[in-house]
């Protein structure tokens, strides 16, 4: 039987989560749940069994991103990854389009169009005491009226606004902010994913104000497993001495263009790797 190109639904979800284990992903059934339910996505599909995926989520006119492309081991090196990607992309009518590419990936994704703009360390572990970082920085936890510039900061630092991801990320974790002068100098969300939880994304005006946004969730979450994935070399050092260790490294790509972030606010950590 050939093999079928259908939406990703409910009903694959159960298989998709196989798929994600057998490459290494720890996305348990919750994450998937929470990824179809921002975005689309596209199913491989032969006899009822699912063979491979691939999902977008279309932020505004402006930004796309793509992500879990993930084809089963048995049937790799036999053109379903560029054949999802070709339909992915076909589907999307953003202006810009961001990924983050493995190694076994980025081939297939420059040959698309795509263009490598940064790496991002993938960093994660169980959280170890380590040394108090910058105190004059007040954090607390988010309020109903922080939402509007929250959105707003996370807009100037990727440039493009994500509200619909924001709003879900708020429902699904907690977020912490911190003031300066009377306005919000940056915001924080953690969340449970895979083996324990995710910090991000972390958007602030500098280094240090990340920092002690990152502080505040590993003073909360010490001797639990943490994962962040932050396209900042000093941050991924630093959290490398709170246990949270580079054990991996991807590419930002994009097609269209690099980003039109505008303003004194940085990315210092990914919600994920596929939601950027």
């Amino acid at each position: 039987m050939s093999i079928r190109l259908l939406p990703l639904e409910a009903r694959h979800l159960d298989q998709a989560v196989g798929l994600s284990t057998a490459a290494g992903w720890p996305h348990r059934g919750r994450d998937w749940q929470l990824l179809t339910s921002l975005g689309e996505g596209l199913a491989l599909v032969e006899n009822e069994r699912l063979v491979a995926t691939a999902m977008h989520w279309s932020f505004d006119p402006g930004l796309a991103t793509l992500g879990m492309v993930v084809v089963s081991p048995m049937y790799q090196r036999r053109g379903l990854g560029r054949r999802l990607m070709e339909a992915a992309l076909a589907g999307i009518d953003a202006s810009r389009v961001e990924l983050h590419a493995t190694a076994e990936g980025t081939g297939l994704y420059r040959s698309l169009g795509f263009v490598d703009i940064a790496c991002v360390c993938q960093c994660q572990g169980y959280v170890v005491t380590g040394a108090p970082v910058e105190e004059r920085y007040v954090v607390r936890a988010a309020r109903a009226c922080d939402v509007g510039a929250l959105v707003a900061l996370d807009a100037q630092a990727v440039g493009s606004p994500r509200h619909h991801l924001l709003y879900a990320l708020l429902e699904h974790g907690e977020a912490l902010v911190v003031e300066e002068d009377g306005s919000l100098a940056g915001f924080s969300i953690c969340r449970e994913f895979g083996h324990g939880h995710v910090i991000g994304p972390v958007v602030a005006t500098t280094l240090p104000v990340a920092k002690r946004l990152v502080e505040s969730w590993l003073e909360r979450l010490k001797g639990g497993f943490v994962r962040v994935d932050t396209p900042d070399p000093e941050l991924a050092g630093w959290l490398g001495e709170r246990g949270l260790r580079e054990v991996d490294r991807v590419r930002r790509m994009t097609l269209g263009g690099e980003s039109g972030a505008e303003g004194s606010a940085i990315r210092f950590a990914l919600a994920s790797q596929a939601l950027g």
